[in-house]
This record gives C-alpha cells, sequence and structure tokens, in this order.
C-alpha cells in the first residue's frame, strides 16, 4: 500500500510520496495534500460548492467518492445553467488533472461530512497542524438540498447542518466561498489484483474503490443491447444514483416484472443464476457507478466498448438513465424503445439486503 512507512510513523506524518496521513477510519487510510485547493477561480478566498437550485443525491455522509461520482455525472444537465460546481470540481477534476499538484494521483475527492471530521479531529497532529488555517469553513461533498450543502467549522468542529441559526446566516449557501480539502483513501486488497485495470484470478477485472467498496467488472460487453424494461410502470427504490445493488433488487425482485422485461438487468440477473465468474452477485450499476468506471477507463482498455451503457437509475415511469462513455455523463433515455449496453459490477464486501 502507498504510505505504509508513514502508517507506521503516526498520523501527521509526511510520506514519500508527498501526502499526510491524517488516520483510519473503518478499515480505511486517508491522506491529504499539504495546502487547500485555492484561488483556482480567481477568487483568492475558497470556492463554491456549486449547482444551486439541484438536488444530485449527494447524500452520503460517510464516503465522498460516491457525492463527488454523482454530482460531475450530471454536469451536463440544465443544472449547468446555475453556476459551476467548483467544490467538487477542485477535487475531482482540477486536481486530479494538475500533475504538479495532484502527487501522482488521480483519485482525490471532497469528503464527505464525517471523512471531513476526521481530519479536524486530527488537525493538531504531527504535519498536519501546518496545514489547516484556524477559524474558518470548509465544505464537504455531503448535500443538504438544492440550495445547501454541509459546512464544518475548523474553529469548534461544528458540522453545518440545517439549522435554524445556520440557514439564518447563510453558512451553507452553496454559493458561498469556503475552503477545499481534498482526500484520497486506501484499504487492504487482495494483493492478486491490486491495480485499476488489473485482471483477477476469477477473471474479473479490478476497477478501484468506490464508497467504501471494492469494484470488479467483466472482462467483455453483453454481445447484444436491450431495452430497461418496465417501461410503463415506476420501479419503487430504483431511483439511488448511488447504490446499483440497490436498485437492482428493486427492479427485478419488483411487480413490474410481470408486466414487461427488465431487459438490462436480467442481463446480470442471469450471470448471478449460472454464478459466472464463479459469482452469484453480480448487479447493473448506478449511474454515479458508471461515472467512476468511465474515470478509470484508461486502466480498463477494451472492456468498455460501446458509447452508451444502461445504469439501473431509474428517471421516471417512462425514462432511465443511461452513461455515455464518450463524454462520461449520464442523460435520460426511454425504457422502452432505446436499446443499450448492459455491463455488470460487483463489489467487496459482497453486496446484501
Amino acid at each position: 500500500r502507498p504510505g505504509n512507512q508513514c502508517i507506521l510513523d503516526g498520523i501527521g506524518s509526511v510520506c514519500d510520496d508527498g501526502t499526510i496521513y491524517a488516520g483510519e477510519r473503518d478499515g480505511f487510510y486517508y491522506f491529504t495534500s499539504a495546502s487547500d485547493e485555492l484561488n483556482l477561480t480567481g477568487t483568492g478566498y475558497g470556492v463554491i460548492y456549486g449547482g444551486a437550485g439541484c438536488l444530485f443525491d449527494a447524500i452520503n455522509t460517510d464516503y465522498g467518492m460516491p457525492n463527488q461520482e454523482a454530482i460531475l455525472a450530471k454536469m451536463n444537465t440544465s443544472c449547468d445553467l446555475y453556476d459551476d460546481y467548483d467544490a467538487i470540481k477542485a477535487c475531482g477534476e482540477w486536481l486530479n488533472a494538475n500533475t504538479d499538484r495532484n502527487l501522482g494521483y488521480t483519485d482525490w475527492y471532497l469528503p464527505a461530512e464525517n471523512e471531513l471530521h476526521l481530519l479536524w479531529e486530527k488537525r493538531g497532529e504531527g504535519s498536519l497542524a501546518e496545514t489547516f488555517p484556524t477559524d474558518t469553513y470548509y465544505w464537504t461533498s455531503t448535500e443538504i438540498s438544492g440550495s445547501y450543502s454541509t459546512v464544518i467549522d475548523f474553529n469548534t468542529g461544528n458540522i453545518m447542518r440545517n439549522t435554524l441559526y445556520e440557514l439564518a446566516y447563510n453558512y451553507i449557501r452553496k454559493q458561498l466561498l469556503r475552503y477545499v480539502r481534498c482526500i484520497r483513501s486506501d484499504s487492504e486488497l487482495n494483493t492478486n489484483c491490486p491495480n485499476s485495470g488489473d485482471l483477477c484470478p476469477d477473471e474479473t477485472i479490478y476497477v478501484g474503490m468506490h464508497g467504501g467498496k471494492h469494484i470488479f467488472t467483466m472482462p467483455q460487453n453483453e454481445p447484444v443491447k436491450y431495452i430497461w424494461g418496465a417501461f410503463t410502470y415506476d420501479v419503487p427504490g430504483a431511483n439511488n444514483v448511488n447504490d446499483g445493488y440497490q436498485n437492482f433488487i428493486d427492479v427485478v425482485n419488483g411487480k413490474t416484472r410481470i408486466i414487461n422485461d427488465i431487459g438490462a438487468a436480467r442481463v446480470c440477473q442471469r450471470k448471478n443464476e449460472n454464478m459466472d465468474n464463479t459469482h452469484s452477485d453480480w448487479y447493473l450499476p448506478a449511474y454515479a457507478e458508471l461515472h467512476f468506471l468511465c474515470g478509470k477507463k484508461s486502466k480498463l482498455g477494451d472492456y468498455f466498448t460501446d458509447s452508451a451503457y444502461f445504469s439501473s437509475t431509474e428517471s421516471n415511469k417512462g425514462y432511465a438513465y443511461e452513461y455515455r462513455w464518450s463524454d462520461c455523463r449520464a442523460y435520460t433515455t426511454t425504457k422502452g424503445n432505446t436499446n443499450r449496453r448492459a455491463h455488470c459490477v460487483r463489489r467487496e464486501p459482497k453486496a446484501s439486503y
């Protein structure tokens, strides 16, 4: 694992790669950079959260990567007309693409509220004490509503959410300028296939870690395209932008499957029935999970060769989200007369409900 020695040296230690070890939480080791992401928009003081007026379901309080992927996947929607997603872009696009600052990593993200609170708790240890200004506010990636997102006060450690006091003084409005600190995380993984794009012994492909889970995918596309299905009915619960397994279970077990065929999800269900690659927990990914895969497409090579893939995320009774590999964005398309590829994934620890 990158940074093994600095983990042994303790929180606040500078790793050989230039990152700073910030602590462990739920089996994950967190690393941060030595400075905030500032002046990226010429403001001189922090950045806005962005996307004011739009709700992106970026509500994960424990893992920031799914929040970041959910927002970046919809950047080409009408919400782009409001303003830029500067806090998310600061980590998800600018830092990851900036070889002068990213220390060789392209998996930086804006932390969720509990991850950022870990940094606040450890802010006085070792080299971390030199990197955080006091008496200021930092964005988390955890969204509250279309107009507000969670902020942490680094003077007190208060997680500022939807309270009357915070709303009255507009501390958490998405258009406000706040500081941004990006993080990356790492965890133990079977060393047979530790890197994105590696072929594992079971002939699956390791993609990377997303939302506290290690994601694996199939090494080939399905030979034909499918409709999404259930094209005249809502599928209750299948609107999750981050958790494709929950959508998948709702779709294949839902009563709508007797009305018309659940095409794309059934592809993954058949893999489970056949124990493809010795696993029975394949599922159709949500669109934020597909965004995560698209971010790794340089590592995945020829495993994704089509222009568009169905996600398991439903928009309404007539539409679901497809994901276009060309621009790494999610778009709505009809469930009944549009044919798209289905590419199944699984995760460790195993998905279960």
